[in-house]
């Protein structure tokens, strides 16, 4: 079970932390619905670090690629396996129209922007 701290869902005014409230809903909803499978990890740099999760067949449209990083935002090439070849994955945490198209063997080019996370899944979890 997550746990989920009352002063980032809701923020704290004395202290000037804003509410993130939109941001939790949509991790908790994507690891609810979304996060199974296999793990593998990336840790291209010390701030720049990545993971998918490839999906199980126990939960349809499952499997996301996380790419996050403390300062310079940046890409990491990572494998989501062949089953995702030609899937299309857009950044949940984002109002974007951007989106990442997995290759022929099954690799993304996922990114974030600086300081940030980015929580991409499949375009037609949407």
């Amino acid at each position: 079970m997550p746990c989920v701290f009352y002063g980032d869902y809701y923020g704290i005014e004395e202290k000037q932390v804003s509410a993130k409230n939109e941001m939790l809903d949509e991790i908790l909803k994507t690891r609810k619905f979304y996060s199974y499978g296999e793990q593998i990890d990336y840790f291209e740099n010390p701030n720049l670090i990545g993971f998918v999760r490839k999906g199980d067949f126990e939960h349809p449209n499952s499997g996301i690629a996380v790419v996050m990083t403390d300062t310079t935002g940046g890409s990491i090439k990572m494998n989501m396996g062949i089953d995702f070849a030609g899937k299309q994955f857009f950044n949940c945490l984002e109002k974007s129209e951007e989106i990442v198209t997995v290759d022929a063997e099954g690799n993304g080019e996922f990114w974030c922007r600086d300081g940030s996370v980015s929580v991409w899944r499949l375009k037609e979890n949407e």
